[in-house]
């Protein structure tokens, strides 16, 4: 819902250790550009760069009463996925076990959020993001003292609101910066697509590959929004040779050139900040997007009045049932039995599975009891042997010739997860087929496997059963 009046800052965290800020206002007229800067950051780490350009944001007065905080898109991860279902709080309680093995971090150290592209009545598609949590902790830390974000989002989402915005609604928009690339494709004012690519070196080395990222991304006749600081003038010439001609630029928007602030530099730098500074306004513009989820989703004061509120409730339903007891003799004191037997197996259910709907609880806690009956008894098969005797036998598995680098060995209730680097895929697949024919390990399945910024070695992660 769009909100008629108000303050709000999109805090652009930059992959190069600078800051930049926009501040907006809201009301019945429409949005007004306050402020914008860029800070610089200074430290030995990115994080203490981060945290000196944020004090700097504090000092120059910028507002802090309602804030969304963008990380750079190049520090997460991304998988395209379909649901079948369209419901947000739905999709991110399966998300996690979703981007298990998609994603080369383990679901227990990653937060993740989902953007949907297209959705009907069969479901939606979209893309999930996802970081790492240590990232995710880092950024609140650095944040000054004080400072709540309303939605922790990345610079790719705060692009796409702005570009909405600002009027594209079927083409897309690139963006550079030091250190990082930005490409989002949009349909009918709504993100389709988003790639994001890390520049090193010389950026005008990078020109053909930023052609060819952004191209494949906007339909045919699409307008593109080149926000590509002193990359300009050679990236219009590209997209022109390109044969892309409806181009333009942020210079010419009302938001900068009707504001009492005199904005410096390109404005096409204050784009993601200022898309950051829409959601943190409410605007419709943004997507309801937010990586504060898991350990870091801000608590909702309303749980626990709606909790207690239910507690009272069946504590009164209780005391009608057993006022109707008395009132109708044995046969009420008969049905009042069942009535306690019937609260104590679903509140026992509960306490046992607490996410788990309870539709037919007699046939649920039957199934739940079956299922952890066979969960025992796979427990109770288990050897319990050593991570000792275990690296014995991969050693004794694998063979000898293959050139081979072990990163991590995890052995947890039977399972052994492998994560290394081998010179080719082909190497994988010998390790595989060696574990397999060595009677010692089963199920043996390579979940991840790619190549890194060396092409000269192959990442990759195997997960099995120890017999």
């Amino acid at each position: 819902m769009e909100m008629f009046a108000g303050t709000g800052t999109g805090i652009s965290l930059k992959e190069s250790g600078n800051v930049t800020v926009v501040e907006l206002s809201a009301n019945l007229r429409g949005v007004s550009l306050n402020r914008a800067a860029v800070f610089p950051g200074e430290g030995e780490t990115l994080y203490d760069c981060w945290s000196s350009a944020l004090r700097l944001v504090v000092e120059n007065g910028f507002s802090m009463e309602r804030v969304v905080v963008g990380i750079p898109a190049v520090r997460t991860f991304q998988r395209t996925l379909s649901f079948p279902f369209t419901g947000r709080r739905r999709i991110n309680q399966v998300l996690p076990s979703e981007l298990e093995g998609e994603i080369p971090i383990p679901s227990d150290e990653s937060v993740s959020d989902f953007i949907p592209f297209t959705m009907d009545k069969h479901g939606c598609k979209g893309v999930a993001v996802a970081c790492e949590q240590e990232l995710l902790r880092e950024v609140l830390k650095v944040l000054p003292a004080g400072i709540s974000p309303a939605a922790i989002q990345t610079d790719a989402l705060g692009l796409a609101a702005a570009s909405v915005f600002g009027g594209i609604r079927d083409g897309g928009i690139l963006y550079c910066s030091e250190g990082e690339a930005i490409a989002v494709g949009l349909a009918s004012g709504r993100p389709v697509a988003i790639r994001r690519r890390r520049l090193a070196g010389e950026p005008t080395g990078e020109l053909n590959n930023l052609v060819d990222m952004t191209t494949g991304l906007l339909a045919e006749g699409g307008e593109l929004l080149l926000a590509c600081g002193s990359l300009l003038e050679p990236m219009l010439a590209a997209f022109n040779e390109a044969g892309v001609s409806r181009v333009k630029t942020a210079r010419d928007w009302a938001v900068f050139n009707e504001s009492d602030f005199s904005v410096s530099g390109e404005a096409g730098q204050y784009l993601p900040a200022l898309g950051l500074a829409l959601r943190a306004l409410g605007r419709r513009e943004s997507l309801p997007f937010d990586l504060r989820q898991g350990p870091f989703k801000p608590e909702n004061i309303l749980t626990g009045l709606k909790e207690a509120g239910f507690r009272t409730a069946i504590l009164a339903g209780l005391v009608v049932l057993l006022g109707a007891g008395y009132l109708w003799g044995d046969y009420t004191a008969a049905k009042d039995e069942y009535q306690t037997y019937a609260g104590t197996l679903k509140s026992s259910f509960q306490m046992m599975f607490p996410d788990a709907r309870i539709v037919n609880v007699v046939a649920q806690m039957e199934e739940k009891i079956s299922t952890l009956q066979k969960k025992a008894a796979d427990y109770a098969g288990f050897s319990g042997r050593t991570a000792l005797s275990v690296m014995a036998d991969l050693g004794r598995a694998i063979p000898s010739d293959l050139d081979l680098k072990l990163n991590e060995l995890s052995l947890d209730s039977g399972r052994l997860r492998l994560e290394g680097t081998a010179p080719s895929f082909d190497v994988i697949d010998r390790i595989k087929s060696a574990l397999d024919k060595s009677g010692k390990f089963k199920d043996v399945k390579v979940q991840n496997a790619r190549v890194g910024a060396d092409p000269s070695k192959v990442s990759f992660r195997l997960q099995m059963e120890v017999l």
